[in-house]
């Protein structure tokens, strides 16, 4: 409506940035779940990443928002961390990467389990302790480098890098127990 100036280009990046956000949001949930409909043809198990990654999200974005406010703690003035929205596209869709295959790793060694005839706890022993490591593994080879982007001169890979890290170490963490858990009370009809 005629109004100029960086006030006005800044709040109509913010605008532009939350509708992308919300796209990209979308576009990342809509294709992980085509993908694990494709993979699994079982809707039920598809629902296993998606709600252990969903989880993981919510409460990754939580301690992300806690960090920020950590130096209006006493004793912790020093300890100065920034969020960006851009943080926000990486953290959901690296997450729902990591976090399916993850989950996907899990699922498959636990189908197996169960096809050798295990009931449903002892083949989830068995299949974390085939997968457990290799996913750990993986996920903190990951976790370290982003980790390592705190040491980079630019403000946004500075706290990026270590906010997605400690996500995805929470996606982690939910992959090796909540889809468990999850999985387990559902036993075989996961895969129906």
């Amino acid at each position: 409506w005629g109004v100029t100036g960086s006030g006005a280009v800044g709040g109509d990046t913010l605008i532009e940035s939350d509708r992308s956000i919300k796209n990209i949001h979308l576009a990342t949930g809509v294709f992980v779940l085509l993908i694990l409909l494709v993979v699994y043809r079982a809707p039920i198990v598809v629902f296993v990443p998606l709600l252990t990654i969903g989880i993981a999200v919510f409460i990754s974005r939580h301690l992300v928002a806690l960090l920020t406010q950590l130096d209006t703690v006493p004793g912790f003035a020093w300890f100065h961390f920034e969020i960006f929205k851009t943080s926000e596209i990486f953290i959901f869709t690296i997450l729902f990467g990591c976090g399916t295959d993850f989950c996907l790793f899990l699922i498959s060694r636990y189908r197996e389990e169960l096809e050798n005839g295990l009931d449903k706890y002892e083949a989830m022993r068995e299949a974390l302790g085939q997968v457990g490591e290799a996913l750990t593994g993986s996920a903190f080879t990951t976790i370290f480098g982003l980790g390592m982007m705190y040491f980079a001169d630019f403000g946004k890979f500075t706290y990026s890098g270590p906010a997605i890290a400690l996500c995805l170490f929470v996606a982690l963490l939910a992959c090796l127990t909540f889809a468990p858990a999850l999985m387990c009370a559902a036993g075989a009809v996961v895969f129906w």
